[in-house]
């Protein structure tokens, strides 16, 4: 079970990548918006399972332009300065520094908190 969760999909991303987003995606300690990816980002992992069908591939779609969406969101407001996300990243441990901005440091934060790397995020 431990080889299955930790195996890697043809993307970089391992199995247990899901169950970490879904519990991010519960996590009171996370923002709304962070919280609202990873039920996104959880979703798409789990709709992975059941690819059969062209059905099953639209809605897999739908759920990749919905995850990308809210990607486009977090990075839109890192760039923003939204001041709620920043105070979440500073509380967590992150700040600027030189040649490194915010919309850097929110890919980091999301990759970091579910253990993959932000190359692949």
């Amino acid at each position: 079970m431990l080889r299955s969760y930790t195996a890697d999909y043809n993307d970089g991303i391992d199995r247990g990548a899901r169950a970490r987003a879904e519990a991010a995606a519960k996590d009171e300690a996370n923002i709304t918006t962070v919280r609202s990816f990873f039920d996104a980002f959880a979703r798409t992992q789990r709709s992975r399972l059941n690819l059969q069908g062209g059905l099953a591939a639209m809605e897999q779609i739908m759920l990749h332009v919905k995850l990308l969406s809210q990607f486009n969101q977090l990075k839109t407001l890192a760039a923003a300065k939204d001041t709620a996300l920043l105070g979440f990243l500073r509380d967590s441990g992150y700040k600027t520094s030189r040649g490194l901005g915010w919309q850097s440091y929110i890919i980091n934060f999301l990759a970091n908190l579910i253990y993959i790397s932000p190359s692949v995020l």
